[in-house]
């Protein structure tokens, strides 16, 4: 009963902290601003790139589903619709929860649909974000080498840079060591070292799969995908640009995208809100707009970006028959499981 008092608490603590630091973030962007400010500045949006930017965000989903598939296809056979609903599933449960919890959604969904264990799945979704990581650390290298980005953005990239090297390397090391199937022991002196045994056992498995998707030859496939969704992602936000108004060079406006994508690429507030408002006008403001525009059209963006998946992976989530409640009993399932 302790127990689930103390992950009740926990729970409650983390939303409490999470919400409060969207507050703050939305206090910072539009504080001081007048309602009719803000819709001044929404004057001559023009609404048929708006619309054309909803029709490639929505692909960059297409493309994840995709790459959702080829990077199974050594742990099993999952069907496009499937690994689609995965996708939009583990999307609501990440606008819904903190700290990107929906991805274990996604984990969740898709053992149930292959019938496999854990560490496969992970390490086809440790693939996936690392291919992320690994374009956007090269987009902000290469928009450095034009403009001098905020000092912020450039401790950001220097951060993933060095977690993707970590990462990296942590792969090299799991796929290059020797295989183990050891089990943990059940009895003796050595069970008290069961859960480093399990974490042992863990990580050999990660290696196996890591090894099975790298020989597999849809890597490279994967990777391409990983380049698309990330040029669609940067087009559909380039297209919000270009239906505001805004007459900004083409590398600034790549610079903008990149500020705003890299802060959104961060584990934080459920679906981002304030966080992507924050380095959005942030960015834009570094670059000259005026304040009541950049943050009014971090509000556009937030909405037309996120707004359409939301209600997409809603839609999925009821599909594969889970609720919100349920989403968050399995993530505490599965917090349990890793203890």
């Amino acid at each position: 009963m302790e127990g689930s008092h103390g992950s009740r608490a926990r729970h409650w603590l983390i939303l409490f902290l999470s919400y409060g630091v969207a507050g703050v973030c939305l206090y910072w962007v539009f504080h001081g601003l007048s309602l009719a400010e803000l819709l001044r500045s929404m004057v001559g949006i023009d609404w048929r790139w708006v619309a054309l930017s909803l029709v490639l965000n929505f692909s960059v989903y297409v493309c994840t589903g995709w790459e959702w598939q080829l990077l199974l296809q050594p742990v099993g056979r999952l069907s496009f619709g499937r690994a689609f609903q995965a996708v939009f599933a583990s999307r609501f449960a990440n606008d819904a929860l903190p700290v990107h919890a929906g991805y274990v959604v996604r984990i969740g969904l898709t053992c149930r649909a292959l019938g496999s264990s854990v560490a496969p799945v992970v390490s086809s979704l440790l693939i996936e974000r690392i291919f992320d990581v690994f374009w956007l650390v090269l987009g902000i290298g290469l928009t450095t080498l034009f403009f001098p980005l905020p000092s912020e953005v450039a401790r950001a990239g220097d951060i993933l840079g060095g977690g993707l090297v970590a990462s990296l390397a942590l792969i090299a090391w799991l796929v290059l060591k020797p295989h183990r199937t050891t089990e943990p022991p059940s009895h003796g002196w050595l069970s008290r070292w069961r859960l480093v045994a399990r974490v042992r056992l863990f990580l050999d498995r990660l290696a196996q799969g890591i090894r099975s998707v790298g020989t597999s030859g849809v890597a490279l496939a994967a990777l391409g995908l990983s380049v698309a969704k990330l040029a669609l992602f940067c087009a559909a936000f380039l297209l919000l640009l270009k239906a505001y108004g805004f007459s900004l060079p083409t590398w600034v406006s790549l610079a903008v995208f990149l500020i705003a994508y890299a802060g959104i690429s961060m584990p934080s507030t459920p679906a981002g809100i304030g966080v992507f408002q924050l380095v959005c006008a942030a960015g834009l403001r570094f670059f000259g707009v005026p304040r009541a525009a950049a943050s009014s059209f971090s509000l556009l963006a937030y909405v037309a970006l996120t707004a359409p998946l939301t209600i997409a992976g809603f839609f999925a989530a009821a599909h594969s028959g889970l609720t919100l409640a349920q989403i968050r009993r399995e993530w505490a399932e599965w917090k349990g499981t890793k203890r």
